[in-house]
């Protein structure tokens, strides 16, 4: 649980970095934008490994860029 908690931190501390740096739009939100992350992880997970889905990844590549334009300066 630990694990999994501090990777969300990773990434929202990340994320944050980049709204610092202009990267991203200064009202973007580095929590919700880690967890719009790991959900896409999470999906990407379901249906490529119990689901089979062989376009799994691409979804996920999909929204991922999804949430990176969303998030973009």
């Amino acid at each position: 649980m630990a694990n999994q908690r501090d990777w969300v931190d990773t990434l929202a501390t990340v994320f944050a970095s980049g709204v610092t740096e202009g990267r991203f739009r200064s009202d973007a939100d580095p929590r919700q934008f880690a967890q719009d992350i790991v959900g896409v992880m999470l999906a990407y997970h379901l249906a490529s490994r119990l689901l089979s889905d062989a376009h799994a990844a691409t979804r996920a590549r999909r929204a991922l860029d999804a949430l990176l334009a969303a998030a973009t300066a």
